[in-house]
């Protein structure tokens, strides 16, 4: 008996240093273009080695604890496993350290925007930075499950904004009781894209961007959370045809669920990234021959900017799946359909063309150093062109030092104080708009 148990403990404590390590390190497998079928393995062992940091070290802890009792150290493979598992502890402690120690970087950040306060036209409060010293704080990074904190969230779900089935979004709302000092006034919009490859993969409104959307439910936003077309049953521009038609439907509809309809934002991570910032610098109304922006501000948490790795940063077959799962065509064939899908390619535009969509929309990247599924350069190659290209330098990136891909789909610390970036961010040009400032 205390030989199987030694066993399992062993081979426990190797699982759990494996996600440290993970953890700690960019891409475990990402400069292994040979590893493919490992390279969305690595996010999720990366996640739980540093998001999860703190849950895997107590859990470390308490069964090292129970192992030691159960009497595995009396044989050679329980003595193994047992300092195996007390090198794993120091790693997760490690690793869960540096993520709150980033958060200094990201509150820097935050400050450098210059959050006005709120005024009582406003119909929702100015930004509250995170507390560590906070019983809510450390509740939410322990507690995992989101909705729980948001109790006064309501959500309306499978709203129809096209005629294709996967045409539905769920509306996210705080209720009007506990809105800041009872104001009723039409709320600041938000449209959140989910990610998941483009692809077919469980990858839904449901279980996307859960953190973001219920804490900024919570401080008083609309929030719409849409469903679209997913490959390879259906190929782009299928994608970003069905988030520009949501995006027209909130437009007409957001009024009626207490939404301003002139302060429609939009935000996604990873694939729901690129389709948020290719909405953004496209889609847009016809006044007067000058193309009017419908997004005030977009958020693009480890998006992608660029079909066609011009740059060749992707260390995976990036392009070859695209190609395959994605596209209609080859990039060899048709390079055009790429292109026209690269919101990187919506920033080339000769001096003699009308204003260059987008520049006019407020931009805000957020990126993991670590991160190895999106190379953090897609970001760096962005912001790049974008400086040299559009003239109303709004754009801002942060990088999240430590950070691997999908670092907010839990409530961890990065979560957390991306969180307060993000709607630091999009409050500043909220108060800009409704004082009459933009």
């Amino acid at each position: 008996m205390s030989f199987l148990l030694s066993v399992w403990f062993l081979l426990q404590s190797l699982v759990i240093g494996l996600c440290a390590y993970a953890g700690c390190v960019k891409g475990l497998f990402s400069r292994h273009p040979s590893l493919l079928r490992l390279w969305m393995g690595q996010m999720v062992v990366g996640l739980l080695g540093s998001e999860l940091a703190l849950h895997l070290f107590i859990y470390s802890l308490i069964s090292m604890f129970v192992f030691t009792m159960l009497g595995v150290t009396h044989t050679w493979l329980g003595m193994i496993g047992w300092w195996v598992s007390l090198v794993t502890m120091v790693v997760l402690l490690h690793n869960f350290l540096k993520g709150l120690v980033s958060t200094h970087e990201i509150m820097s950040a935050a400050k450098q925007l210059h959050v006005p306060p709120s005024t009582p036209a406003l119909p929702i409060a100015s930004p509250v930075p995170p507390n560590v010293l906070s019983v809510s704080f450390w509740a939410r990074i322990l507690g995992v499950v989101t909705q729980r904190h948001y109790p006064h969230v309501r959500r309306t779900r499978d709203i129809s904004y096209g005629t294709h089935a996967m045409n539905k979004l769920d509306v996210l709302y705080l209720d009007d009781a506990h809105l800041p000092h009872g104001r009723q006034a039409k709320r600041p919009v938000i449209l959140y894209v989910h990610g998941g490859g483009w692809q077919e993969v469980d990858s839904t409104k449901e279980n996307h961007g859960i953190p973001f959307v219920y804490h900024m439910a919570n401080q008083g936003w609309i929030i719409f959370t849409i469903d679209y077309r997913l490959s390879p049953t259906h190929k782009m521009p299928a994608h970003i045809d069905d988030v520009k038609l949501a995006v027209t439907w909130v437009k007409q509809n957001a009024h009626k669920y207490s939404g301003d309809p002139n302060f429609v934002s939009i935000a996604g991570g990873s694939a729901g990234g690129h389709l948020a910032s290719l909405a953004a610098l496209t889609s847009f109304t016809v006044k007067q021959e000058e193309r009017i922006p419908n997004i005030r501000c977009c958020v693009s948490i480890y998006g992608v900017y660029d079909f066609t790795d011009r740059n060749n940063i992707w260390t995976v077959k990036f392009v070859p799946m695209l190609e395959k799962l994605i596209m209609t065509d080859t990039l060899q064939r048709n390079p055009q359909i790429y292109k026209d899908v690269s919101p990187l390619e919506y920033l080339h535009c000769e001096e003699d063309r009308h204003k260059v969509l987008g520049v006019h929309v407020p931009f805000l990247l957020t990126h993991g150093t670590h991160d190895g599924i999106v190379p953090i350069e897609e970001a760096h190659h962005f912001r790049k062109t974008w400086n040299e290209v559009v003239r109303d330098k709004k754009l801002i990136m942060v990088e999240f030092p430590g950070g691997h891909h999908a670092f907010d789909a839990l409530q961890s610390p990065r979560a957390i104080y991306q969180n307060y970036l993000i709607e630091s961010f999009l409050f500043k040009d909220y108060h800009a708009y409704m004082t009459g400032k933009k």
